[in-house]
């Protein structure tokens, strides 16, 4: 039987990743450490919204999807991980 399990993480972090290319290579790391599947992605945009300017990576994954939000303008950064 499938166990789901579901895990949110909010963190002040120094170094927050700040382009599309190392954000979608950590999820894609962080999913296979996990020993996650993953279906499509990681996949990921950057938003230049004023307030709300930072990176935004997903992936579907077997049970469902991992999702990171990072708002690296704001001092410390923001990092919001969704893993379920």
């Amino acid at each position: 039987m499938l166990k789901h399990e579901h895990l949110l993480i909010r963190a002040e972090v120094a170094n927050a990743p700040c382009s599309i290319t190392i954000g979608e290579r950590w999820l894609r790391s962080l999913i296979e450490d996990l020993g996650m599947e993953i279906m499509i992605g990681p996949f990921g945009e950057y938003s230049t919204l004023e307030g709300n300017e930072g990176l935004t990576i997903g992936a579907c994954i077997t049970t469902s999807h991992v999702m990171m939000h990072v708002w690296d303008r704001c001092e410390p950064a923001i990092v919001q991980l969704d893993v379920y």
